[in-house]
């Protein structure tokens, strides 16, 4: 028997549109996405997103779905932890699709990755959703834990298991401070995510988590962050070489020993990345987004995404879009 008694019916039942829901996501995501519905309302019960500061972002939902959409976005290097209610979510994250139902029981969802991935979950007519969400970056991480721990946080994964008392607590506290008539005081709702992460990740550190460490370690992220922002002015190595102070042979030495690809490699599939993000947020053609990652010919492009990704770009946009 499933455990919701203690669930307060639809929190500050309200109706919520498309739009509305897009002006909520837009105070937690940077680049997000929602098809499937135009007009009308999308859902009806409580929605409450916020970001708590850089890098920590909180969404509550209690609500009944009332039609058929996908929401999208960019899910960035961190740590993102559910603790589903109720219902029952359907997501994609890259090239992958997943389930997580609580049943028998509310379940903890955890999803961490090393780097940027495509997030897509499905929104079903008719399904009820209670579940609360705290995601905290990489940076926000490497500023309070140790940095193998941290290492070992991020490698990547998606993750389940039954919740524990303690992380149903929390996550029902951060349900009702969200629903608050005068507003969520957000040094209380701040507290209950810290207490929600801090269960979680003591989870994961009893046996959840893999043994293995991130290969990207601090030094090769510094130098991939600095060459992401030089290589939006420039895709000359020498151009490159000199704003980084190198030579370009100390360059190529340096950056494939710490990344294990060269600088132009790690340049293409940068521009691959940013193809299917306009494919999959943006909703560009495949033909523009072969433009944008720097290809003539789509035919080209699409041999390129399809031995990156392991499917073509027509798969990944019905994977994620439905189209």
């Amino acid at each position: 028997m499933e455990n919701h008694q203690n669930i307060a019916p639809l929190l500050k039942r309200r109706s919520i549109s498309a739009d509305q829901m897009r002006e909520h996501l837009s105070a937690i995501a940077t680049s997000h996405s929602l098809k499937g519905v135009q007009r009308g309302n999308l859902l009806q019960g409580h929605f409450y997103a916020v970001e708590l500061g850089p890098g920590l972002a909180i969404h509550c939902v209690d609500a009944l779905e009332l039609a058929n959409s996908r929401s999208s976005g960019e899910f960035a290097p961190g740590l993102s932890v559910n603790v589903l209610l109720r219902g029952e979510l359907a997501f994609y994250l890259g090239s992958r699709s997943y389930t997580c139902e609580a049943k028998p029981s509310e379940q903890v969802l955890v999803l961490k990755s090393p780097s940027t991935e495509i997030f897509t979950r499905q929104i079903r007519a008719g399904q009820r959703v209670c579940k609360v969400n705290v995601t905290a970056s990489e940076p926000w991480l490497r500023a309070r834990l140790a940095g193998d721990v941290v290492d070992q946080l991020l490698a990547w994964g998606v993750l389940s298991w039954p919740a524990d008392s303690g992380l149903v607590a929390a996550a029902r506290k951060m349900l009702v401070l969200s629903a608050g008539d005068d507003g969520a005081p957000r040094l209380a709702l701040e507290a209950a995510a810290i207490d929600l992460l801090q269960g979680t990740i003591a989870c994961l550190q009893q046996g959840h988590a893999p043994k293995t460490a991130s290969w990207r370690q601090d030094s090769a992220q510094a130098l991939s962050a600095r060459l992401d922002e030089l290589l939006k002015q420039s895709s000359e190595l020498p151009d490159i070489a000199g704003a980084l102070g190198m030579s370009i042979s100390t360059l190529q030495r340096k950056f494939k020993a710490e990344n294990g690809i060269t600088v132009m490699e790690y340049a293409r599939l940068q521009r691959l990345e940013a193809a299917r993000r306009a494919l999959l947020i943006d909703g560009e053609s495949v033909q523009q987004a072969a433009f944008l990652a720097g290809y003539d010919h789509p035919s080209n492009f699409v041999s390129a995404f399809k031995k990156h990704y392991k499917m073509t770009p027509a798969a990944m946009v019905k994977l994620h879009l439905g189209n």
